[in-house]
């Protein structure tokens, strides 16, 4: 089977800062903060809310999408360990076949605003593909889960023998259907 890859250049390794405020422009341009922050708030700050837990986000509600997007997007479950005293933590997401886990996430923010963006490997064996992406989720910690949920997924790399997948540096941008993350755990 022939595989198809959209490999920025070869070599390109982000490392996230420690201890950082704002989301570095390593991980997302200026350019691309702003077009995201037209659809959701990037909060900055050292200071996060700790938002450990697993949540459910149902319905997935497609905002925006760089790519002319327009189907259907399955319900999310998500978890964020505990934050080391680097304010790095675990990010993991299921959604239908596929599952994702964070080579690096980070949590910024102040109060109980909030801005967590991961690099992720993801991958689908069903249908046969592999990709690593930006992902950003932003709201606000409440006692029944996260609040003004938004969440973004922006294309890095991807190899993909089907042609399913959008095309680097595309993004979508996601909210919950009824405003709030529900924490389950």
């Amino acid at each position: 089977m022939a595989t198809t890859s959209c490999m920025k250049e070869a070599g390109e390794t982000i490392l996230l800062p420690v201890k950082s405020k704002c989301i570095p422009v390593t991980v997302l341009t200026k350019e691309q903060q702003k077009e995201l922050a037209e659809y959701f708030p990037i909060y900055e700050g050292d200071a996060p809310p700790d938002i450990a837990g697993t949540y459910l986000t149902s319905p997935m509600h497609l905002i925006y999408a760089s790519d002319g997007y327009n189907n259907e997007f399955y319900d999310m479950r998500w978890q964020v360990d505990e934050l080391d005293w680097w304010n790095s933590t675990t990010y993991l997401e299921w959604q239908n076949t596929t599952s994702g886990s964070a080579i690096e996430a980070h949590l910024i923010g102040a109060d109980d605003n909030f801005t967590l963006y991961t690099i992720d490997n993801v991958v689908n064996e069903t249908v046969g593909w592999s990709c690593e992406l930006i992902t950003v989720v932003s709201g606000k910690k409440t006692t029944g889960g996260i609040s003004d949920y938004r969440y973004a997924i922006m294309m890095r790399n991807k190899r993909d023998a089907n042609g399913l997948l959008m095309e680097p540096d595309y993004y979508r941008v996601f909210a919950d259907g009824d405003g709030l993350a529900s924490k389950i755990q």
